[in-house]
């Protein structure tokens, strides 16, 4: 098994508020990860959804299911969780996201923890790759929710 974890950190140039009722949409978080597509609503919090890593001229498959869970009044922490596996069942794949988003000034300031754990298939990779991989997609993944959520927020 392969587990990488990392923090980030990023301000978005919207109100704490607003940015939180849009991490809390399932929708508006997949949006923001590059190669994945929100396939199905299954609730309020649940949802199912695909997912395309490239490795130069590989491309590995991915579906699941997720649950995204927020916290109640005034503390805007969520956790979102999701369980997949490649589409020949060789690799499964754990992911977690657990955020708070804090009032920074004018804008949001948005501190996270996420976790990944592979096993299987794509665990047998060297780590190296999959760690770059992995951190390539974070910091993708990151500069689209800076960038889309201050597109979206209307003033």
């Amino acid at each position: 098994m392969i587990t990488i974890s990392d923090r980030i950190e990023t301000r978005v140039d919207v109100g704490a508020d607003w940015l939180f009722r849009q991490l809390c949409d399932p929708a508006q978080i997949v949006a923001c990860v590059p190669g994945a597509t929100l396939t199905r609503q299954l609730g309020a919090d649940r949802f199912e959804a695909r997912m395309t890593v490239r490795l130069g001229a590989l491309a590995l498959g991915y579906a699941g299911q997720g649950l995204l869970v927020a916290s109640g009044r005034g503390t805007r922490r969520l956790t979102m969780m999701v369980r997949g596996a490649d589409l020949l069942r060789t690799t499964s794949a754990d992911a977690w996201l657990i955020a708070a988003v804090e009032q920074d000034g004018t804008g949001a300031l948005v501190r996270a923890r996420m976790r990944l754990d592979l096993s299987g298939g794509a665990a047998r990779l060297s780590k190296r790759l999959v760690e770059a991989v992995a951190c390539r997609l974070i910091e993708q993944t990151t500069e689209r929710m800076r960038s889309r959520f201050a597109r979206l927020c209307v003033p």
